[in-house]
């Protein structure tokens, strides 16, 4: 593909070469998605200049009345250097996101937030955007040996490198699909023998979200990663395949909330299993309608935590609706106990913008799947229906992670 800046005019003409090597100028809707990745490139090099200036910190929003702060300026930039990486951004970009890890870097991992404990999915959020086989072979570390990756090291007295457990964050200690599918996919890419089989993750499928992801399609695009090149996977992909096609909505677009970055993360699954033409066409260009005018995509909500309150710190009128059932806000009940959840903002559209970026311009594998039959939107699993981030954490993402093992 060729871009000829027509003078006078403010924009590009975009031609491709046929079957016959000659070029033909493309239609006007592949010339829109041409202009929109240009934008997109310059808004990736904007936040990485950016990001040289002042963290791009997530802002971690708890319940109320306790007020939002920053919490979360490395991982967002693991997300920006993989897209600046895989769209072809400017050397200097790329470098000097890569010096702004390297120096927050503690051994050969990273933490979600600078100076703070090191963690598996962090560390793993953060390797996406760097060719490092040491830093992914340390997170064996985190293995536990059975083919699932644990999110973090806990122990239950104060110990270096590890959470101390408490009642509020035990369930955060025990193997996490999200970082299983993100260790799998990095050991993959980086040439490493698999640890963690095929049935292992179909063993998860069904019940696939995790402890950290605030949107379903954020582990369909983990797990679509992890299948990438894995032998006997075909039945996985197709399943995962016809789960992320039924949910598409009416005009090509994906999810009832943050839809660009439901959009983008489907376009990455698909592309990660091998589908591509129509369904991923339509989404592009419905990604492409949603892009900011400075080249940017719209904030969202990527991750969240949830702890478990101690009932004594809940109102007697607020712990009697959350057991009947009612959700309150961020505050909910499951399996015997009221959770509160945080949402962290990336307000900086740093994520959002990469992920967009990257469903723009990232190519499908070279085998993939053959085409799947369309799938009726009465087949689509609720998960994907949910109206908002907590209704999918208190449905589908967190209580998986409560049921005892």
């Amino acid at each position: 593909m060729r871009l000829q800046f027509v003078s006078g005019t403010g924009h590009f003409v975009a031609w491709r070469s046929d079957e016959r090597g000659e070029c033909k100028e493309l239609s006007s809707s592949e010339e829109a998605l041409v202009e929109t990745r240009v934008r997109a490139l310059a808004a990736l090099a904007e936040l990485a200049g950016e990001a040289s200036r002042t963290p791009l910190s997530l802002i971690c929003q708890p319940p109320p009345p306790a007020s939002p702060f920053p919490y979360g300026d490395l991982v967002p930039l693991g997300f920006l250097l993989r897209a600046a990486n895989a769209c072809g951004s400017n050397p200097s970009v790329r470098s000097s996101l890569e010096d702004l890890l390297r120096d927050k870097r503690q051994g050969l991992l990273w933490a979600y937030h600078s100076d703070t404990l090191v963690t598996c999915i962090d560390s793993a959020l953060v390797l996406q955007g760097f060719l490092d086989q040491a830093g992914v072979e340390a997170l064996e570390l985190f293995a536990d040996g059975r083919g699932g990756y644990l999110p973090q090291l806990c122990a239950e007295r104060p110990e270096r490198d590890h959470m101390t457990i408490t009642a509020h964050n035990r369930h955060w200690c025990q193997p996490e699909y999200g970082t299983t599918c993100l260790a799998s996919a990095l050991r993959a890419e980086a040439g490493l023998e698999r640890k963690t089989s095929v049935e292992y993750l179909a063993e998860g499928f069904e019940n696939r979200g995790g402890l950290y992801f605030a949107n379903p399609y954020m582990a369909d695009w983990a797990l679509a990663w992890a299948l990438q090149g894995a032998t006997s996977a075909t039945a996985l992909r197709e399943r995962l395949a016809t789960d992320i096609l039924a949910s598409a909505n009416e005009d090509g677009s994906f999810g009832r909330y943050d839809v660009p970055l439901s959009t983008a993360l489907a376009i990455l699954a698909l592309i990660s299993l091998g589908l591509e033409g129509e369904p991923v066409t339509r989404a592009r260009l419905r990604l492409a309608d949603m892009q900011l005018p400075d080249g940017t995509w719209p904030a969202s909500i990527p991750f969240y935590s949830a702890v478990k309150m101690p009932h004594e710190r809940l109102p007697g009128g607020l712990l009697a609706r959350l057991m009947l059932g009612e959700r309150r806000g961020q505050l909910f009940w499951l399996e015997g106990g009221a959770y509160a959840a945080s949402l962290y903002v990336d307000g900086y559209r740093t994520i959002s913008s990469a992920l967009a970026s990257l469903a723009l311009t990232q190519p499908g594998p070279p085998t993939g799947l053959d085409a799947l039959p369309k799938q009726s939107r009465e087949s689509c699993h609720p998960r994907y229906r949910c109206a908002d981030h907590v209704q999918y954490i208190a449905g589908y993402a967190l209580p998986p992670y409560l049921v005892p093992r």
